[in-house]
This record gives C-alpha cells, structure tokens and sequence, in this order.
C-alpha cells in the first residue's frame, strides 16, 4: 500500500469513528462490526463513505433494536424476534449489497484506459474508431438488477463501419462490457444468475413456476420465456460436453488406449437402464413445454400432433457405496448412497457411448464384477454385446412376473381363480432357475389356448435365456431387480417432463433431462457450474473464487 493510500485509509477509518461516536455507540459494536466497517474502509482505499454510512447504520440498527427488546422484561427476546431481525437486516442489506456491486463495476479499472486499449486495438485492424456518449444498461445479478453506465465506441467514418461489419461487429461497442467479461455471455445475466435460473428451471414443473419460485426465493427477476433460454443454453451445454466425453472415451477404448488395473476391486458395479417416452412436438414448431388450448376436435391430428420418442435413461452405481440395515420388522433394507445417471432422447449408438463413458468414470473395468440389470429390450442386449461383453447381464425379475401375470390372465381370461395359482408356480420355477420346466408347462398347453395372448411369452424367455438364473444370480449377492432405474425414471424425466399437457422440442427437452441428470447424480457443481465458468469465463468456478478470495486475503492481512 502506497503512503497516499495510507493515508486516504486513515482519514476515513477517523469518519467512521466520528460518526460511531456522534450516535453514542461506538463502545458497544462487537467485533463483527467494527472489522466490517475497516474492510468496507480498506476497499481500494477510496470505498464511498455514503455506502460506508448506509452499512453502519443498518447494523447500528439493528444492534439498538436488539438492545431494546431485550430490555423488556414483559416482552422477552424470543427465537422468533430474534430471526425476524436478522431477516430485516439482510433485507436492507440486499440493497447495500447492489449499490456496491455497481459502484465496483464502475471503479473496476480506468475506463479511459480501457477505451484507449480498444481503440488501439482496432486500430490495428485499419478500424477508427471514436468516443461517441454514455449509454446505461442492467444486469442480472446473483444479488438483483445490478446497473450501470459505459462508453460507447463508434466507426468514426463509412469504411471504419464496413470494416467493423466485416470482422463480425455490428451497431456501438462498449469497452467497459468486454472487459467485465459481459460481451461474450448470451443473456444480460451473470454466470451465477444463469446457473441459478437453469438449476430451478430443471427442478419445477414448469416455466412459469420457475418464474415464480426465483422471485420468492431469490433475488432474480426475468420472464418465463428468458428462463426457457437460458435452460436450453446451459443444458445444450452440458450434453455437448457429456457428448464429446462419451466420443473421445469410446475411441481411446477401440484405440488400446484404455487401460484397465489387473487388480480388480472386490465389489459389483451395477449398470441399469430403461426407456420412457416423451411427447414431443414435430421438430418445426415452437419450444415450449407448457400445456396449449384444447385444439377444435376436427383439427386435433393436424395441427396437434404428438411425436413420442423414448428417453433413455442409464445409471450406474457400485456396491461398495450401499448401506444396509435391518427395519423394525426385521426385514433388511438398503439405500444406494451414490449414483450416476446419463439421460439421452435418440439412437442406440449415441446413448451406448454415454453410457459407457459414465460406467468408465464410475469403475467400470476395476471392479471384480459388472452387471447389467434390465427389462429385456432387445437395444440393450445389443448394446451389451457391444459395450459390456464381459458384464453378467440379468433380466429384471420383477419385469419377467409382470410379463407371466399379464400372460397368466389373457390364458385363462381373466378368472382370477384360475390365472393367480398358474402364474404364482411359474414365478417359482423361474426364481430357483428351473426355466426348462416352466416352458414345458406352457408347451403342454393347447395352442388355442396360446393364441389368447397378445404377448408371445416363450419368444420372450427365448431372447433373455441367457439372463435368467436367478438362484445362481442371488448365491454371489446380486441383486436381479431394476427398482432403481424405475424410480430414475420418476425422478429425471416424469415428475418434470410428463405433467398435463405438455409437449416437447426435442433439443429442449435434452437440455432439462441433461440437468436433472446432473443434479439427482450429484455432479452439478462440477459437470455443470465448473462447465459453465470454464465455457465463459475461462477457469472453472472454484478457481474464479479462489482468486477473488486471494485478493479479499490481502485486504484482510492489510487490515491486521
């Protein structure tokens, strides 16, 4: 610090100390206070003494209110009081908080010196360009509608302007905005503030909720049109991320250069995976998941059509990361502590590369084994053979009891006497890996009696023989049912995605599933937030606040 700035601190540190002492309290600021009031001093050695004031007197405000109230005795000082203070005083705070956030902008660096730094910068292009007046403008902050003023720049002649155009830039530009970092942000909104907004927007049932859950719970105000945007952005975001992982992993693997431990951890990894359709709109029509006015009845097909794609959903978890107990009832129970979702809306081939990426960053190929659990679709036998050849796969029990129920009941239509006892012996038969007695029972059967089914059974366990030995499956500790991915399915796709009415874009849609995948995985500070601050900013988040807490550092070591 320099003698002048010195100096400039030690004046201002004897206004704060005369104005304590003009109010009569300066004896009795705990120490909270008075190191507040020597940062606010300290910051950059010229902090507005008239934001140095507001600050003082909300806490000297609040230390006075709180004296008062417990100073009556017919009244005591109570939680509840105590927490309503404390509300009011961040209240009043939020607008201090503001104030400060724009009086930095402003004071961030010498705009004089930056607007020369641009000049000269164009100039090297053959661009002239010229100072032309002060325009104002907002943005959305973490903490509100922050504003401020900027210089605009100008083509000082015709060509000046062609050859802006030429280089991408159109209208006025605005030194103070490029080095804020606000020029290459797709919204008049802070990185933070697009975090915050995409974040609600993946967890409530819609937009328009959204809107209003960021007002009562934040300090973010913007529409629901803006809050759709800025999902799809950083959603997009984040699935061309995984996406380009998913690519790059998959051929370093087809490439040798993938390389596995040879000892293998003493634990199962699990892979599941499922499918659940989404409607969506035809691809030209407008992004929207909220619910339209019910068409006239003879133009529902078309103008109203609905397209129905299949999400598909993956998820892997691993046994060492599954806490057991025993209930009241002395019946075990578990509980999947960590789980990894990837959510993806088109093909096989792109969803199985995903999914294998994932399974890589959660072990895949360092565990002693790896199964696969699911409902017996052909696309993910195939991807099996493809991805996980080495994996155990197991067809979800409880998918194989719904399918004998449902065929047990179309066989002897529907007398529940008859179909409940059939199905319950070849459950049986199935659960202590006795298949081949349980087809020659339905064999023995007539065809005729056969042929009332809609659902051909024994093509059925023709395609998953190889993944029913449920007895040998349930000796080395398996689990053999999919419950897990079905509850995935509720909580990433349908509680957000299926409510009345809506229908879908497809690139919309992908950006909320990518999120909520992020998010119910536990990953959304790093595949997200960091993701975000790296595409914008540069450095991952972490970094960004570490270095600004470096600098908060200095002023505090100042201080001592």
């Amino acid at each position: 610090m320099t003698k002048s700035e010195s100096s400039k601190n030690d004046v201002n540190n004897h206004q704060t100390s005369e104005f304590f002492e003009e109010n009569g309290q300066y004896d009795e600021l705990n120490d909270f206070l008075r190191e507040f009031t020597n940062l606010l001093v300290q910051h950059k050695g010229d902090f507005p003494k008239t934001l140095l004031l507001d600050a003082t007197r909300v806490l000297l405000n609040h230390r006075a209110e709180f004296d008062l109230e417990c100073s009556d005795q017919n009244n005591p000082m109570t939680i509840v009081k105590l927490e309503d203070m404390i509300i009011q005083m961040n209240k009043a705070f939020e607008e201090i908080n503001l104030k400060v956030f724009a009086d930095d902008v402003q004071r961030l660096e010498d705009e004089g010196l930056i607007i020369a730094q641009k000049k000269n910068e164009f100039r090297k292009k053959g661009i002239r360009l010229r100072v032309y007046q002060r325009y104002p403008t907002t943005v959305m902050t973490a903490v509100g509608q922050m504003k401020y003023q900027r210089m605009a720049l100008r083509p000082s002649f015709e060509k000046d302007k062609n050859l802006l155009a030429e280089n991408g830039v159109h209208g006025y530009i605005y030194p103070l905005d490029d080095a804020l970092g606000l020029t290459q942000l797709p919204f008049k909104m802070t990185i933070e503030s697009m975090l915050i907004v995409a974040k609600e927007a993946s967890r409530r049932e819609s937009y328009e909720d959204s809107e209003q859950s960021l007002k009562e719970l934040t300090l973010i105000t913007t529409n629901d049109d803006t809050i759709r945007s800025v999902t799809n952005t950083i959603g997009g975001l984040v699935h061309a991320n995984d996406m380009r992982i998913a690519s790059e992993v998959w051929d370093k693997f087809i490439s040798g250069h993938l390389v596995f431990p040879e000892t293998k951890i003493d634990h199962t990894l699990y892979l599941q995976c499922d499918g659940a359709m989404l409607a969506t709109r035809p691809e030209k029509s407008n992004v929207t998941d909220e619910p339209s006015p019910a068409p006239e009845p003879e133009h529902e097909d078309k103008k109203k059509k609905v397209i129905w794609k299949e999400n598909k959903l993956g998820m892997a978890f691993s046994s060492d990361n599954i806490r057991y107990w025993t209930d009241k009832h002395g019946k075990r129970q578990h509980c999947i502590n960590k789980r990894e979702y990837t959510s993806f809306i088109g093909t096989c081939d792109e969803f199985s590369k995903l999914m294998f990426s994932m399974s890589i960053r959660n072990g895949y190929g360092s565990y002693k084994n790896t199964v696969l659990i699911s409902d017996g679709a052909t696309w993910i036998r195939n991807m099996k053979e493809i991805y996980f050849h080495d994996a155990v796969q197991i067809l979800d029990f409880y998918h194989l009891c719904e399918h004998i129920y449902t065929f047990s009941k179309e066989l002897h239509d529907f007398d529940e006497s008859k179909y409940v006892k059939w199905a319950e012996t070849l459950v049986n038969l199935f659960r202590f890996s006795k298949s081949k007695e349980a087809i020659e029972i339905i064999r023995k059967l007539p065809k005729r009696q056969i042929a009332k089914a809609n659902f051909d059974f024994l093509q059925y366990i023709d395609n998953n023989k190889n993944n029913i030995d449920y007895l040998s499956y349930r000796k080395q500790g398996f689990f053999i049912g999919s419950g897990a991915i079905e509850s995935g399915n509720k909580i990433v796709l349908q509680r957000r995605m299926k409510q009345g009415g809506m229908r879908w874009n497809i690139e919309n849609a992908q950006a909320v599933v990518s999120l909520n995948a992020k998010r119910r995985s536990n990953l959304w500070e790093t595949d997200v937030v960091d993701l975000a601050y790296i595409h914008y900013a540069g450095a991952p988040s972490h970094i960004v606040k570490q270095r600004n807490l470096h600098s908060l550092g200095q002023n505090v070591q100042q201080i001592v």
